[in-house]
């Protein structure tokens, strides 16, 4: 199987997902060097999750999981003083399996990792992406004090309806990483149905004791 080669931007709490928008802002001068690498060639960027105690080695080379998700440069801004805005579209899942160049930055190759997803306009896909949609409204409109907006939402297919909430739902990273490793979508969707019920169970409780919170909090 021929490796998938990717230029490796490793971050500390962020959980990459195929079919998700990731905003970045780059500003290390060896990871400007990588955007403009990836920029003069397929637009590839790898982001994986630096594992427990990369504090020790952030200027080095310390170990990513190496399950993870590679994506293209869409939308981009290079900035006056050389750093970079961009949004990187989330292609494919990955195993890196080798590590190629380490300075100035990492140079990986990966093979990719299909995921157990269902047809989109199957009966049972379609019933359970009605089901979250449902739970991600309720809780979203729950915890916001104005009306949100839901169009974003209702207008994406099940495959990236469940990889943009596993993503920005408030999972820690840690766990978003196991959601990543799953592969099989439907049960990664059963696991943000779950947390979704059990979220929305909470703000109604606390919804129900707000009257009962101290208008001035020092007086707690």
């Amino acid at each position: 199987m021929e490796l998938i080669s990717a230029p490796l931007f490793p971050l500390p709490n962020v959980v990459f997902f195929p079919k998700t928008n990731l905003p970045l802002h780059i500003f290390e001068p060896r990871y400007r060097q990588l955007m403009r690498d990836a920029l003069s060639s397929d637009r590839r960027i790898a982001i994986g999750l630096l594992q427990p105690g990369w504090e020790q080695d952030y200027y080095g080379n310390p170990p990513v999981h190496e399950i993870c998700c590679v994506g293209v440069i869409g939308d981009f801004e290079e900035l006056e003083d050389g750093k970079f805005n961009l949004v990187l579209v989330g292609e494919q899942k990955i195993r890196i399996l080798k590590v190629f160049h380490e300075t100035p930055y990492r140079t990986i190759g990966a093979v990719p990792l299909p995921e157990k997803a269902p047809p989109n306009d199957a009966t049972e896909t379609l019933q359970q992406r009605r089901k979250i949609l449902a739970l991600a409204t309720e809780y979203f409109a729950l915890r916001s004090t104005s009306e949100p907006d839901f169009s974003g939402l209702q207008e994406l297919d099940f495959d990236a309806l469940v990889n943009s909430l596993a993503a920005h739902l408030g999972f820690p990273a840690s766990h978003k990483q196991q959601l990543l490793e799953l592969d099989d979508l439907e049960q990664r969707g059963r696991q943000i149905a779950r947390f979704l019920q059990t979220q929305i169970q909470e703000q109604r409780i606390l919804r129900r004791f707000q009257h009962l919170s101290p208008k001035d909090p020092s007086r707690n």
